[in-house]
């Protein structure tokens, strides 16, 4: 089968070509992630469709970004850090750097996020409890933008169901720390590459991905071939551009590998590594 030829054999068989139904999720307040502990960022949700319909999300691990405000800076809800959700203000043209990631979970396959540091004359960013207001803020140097296929809480990621369109997709926000933590608990191979972008455009690739997870809040469906990791990593990259990607190299795009083809290839394609 031509390349050309099995992208759209992908397409046309996965159950993601055709619409879902909306709303995605419905409020659901017996999957809040505590009952202790009252987090109004926290929109405790379960799943509206599908065979995981009625389902609750895990709140405790999966969250859209919210905006709570986007003025001379943006500040920022539902940020995990070690476990918990903070929210934060943070300068755009502070952020001096962005790489991307390519988490190895599978021989091969990578799941792709965007990491973006502070310049290293800026402040900390400081985050403060959303359930809290008595505890010490907590200063970080680093976020992580990652979109995630979401399964119902106490269920494993696996890529039949992310095929079949049963997941949900969020991008989620965390901190560097949080995302350096669930690499050394996995082990998994981790490979980071820079891209060269100036600060200008990096904080508004970072804007863009946080404005796409508020006004998301996962009611797009997850597809294994063409809503990802990478292609939402792109979308982001790609809103600061004039570039037009043809099917077959949307396609390439959305392969997650660190390779000669895929997404690593697509991003010297774009000429955005920094060598």
């Amino acid at each position: 089968m031509k390349p050309s030829g099995l992208f759209f054999f992908l397409l046309l068989f996965s159950p993601f070509a055709f619409s879902q139904p909306l709303p995605l999720t419905t409020p659901n307040k017996s999957c809040a992630c505590s009952a202790e502990l009252a987090d109004p960022l926290e929109e405790p949700q379960s799943f509206n469709y599908g065979k995981f319909q009625g389902l609750c999300i895990d709140s405790c691990r999966f969250r859209s970004a919210r905006i709570l405000e986007n003025s001379s800076r943006l500040t920022v809800g539902n940020i995990l850090h070690l476990g918990g959700y903070y929210k934060a203000s943070i300068s755009l043209q502070d952020l001096a750097k962005v790489e991307m990631g390519f988490e190895e979970f599978l021989p091969g396959v990578s799941h792709v996020v965007l990491k973006f540091t502070l310049d290293e004359k800026a402040p900390d960013i400081l985050l403060l409890s959303q359930v809290s207001s008595q505890k010490a803020s907590i200063p970080v140097r680093s976020l992580v933008l990652s979109s995630e296929g979401v399964p119902p809480k106490d269920y494993q990621y696996t890529l039949m169901e992310a095929y079949f369109g049963n997941f949900l997709l969020a991008h989620r926000l965390v901190t560097g720390d949080e995302f350096s933590r669930w690499i050394t608990e996995y082990t998994h191979p981790l490979k980071m590459v820079g891209l060269k972008v100036s600060p200008t455009v990096a904080g508004k690739i970072f804007l863009k991905g946080v404005q796409e997870s508020d006004a998301q809040r996962m009611q797009t469906a997850y597809a294994l071939f063409s809503n990802n990791c990478s292609t939402s990593a792109f979308s982001f990259i790609d809103s600061q551009s004039k570039i037009t990607r043809t099917g077959w190299q949307r396609f390439l795009d959305a392969l997650p590998i660190a390779g000669p083809w895929g997404t690593l290839q697509s991003l010297h394609e774009r000429q955005l590594v920094n060598q």
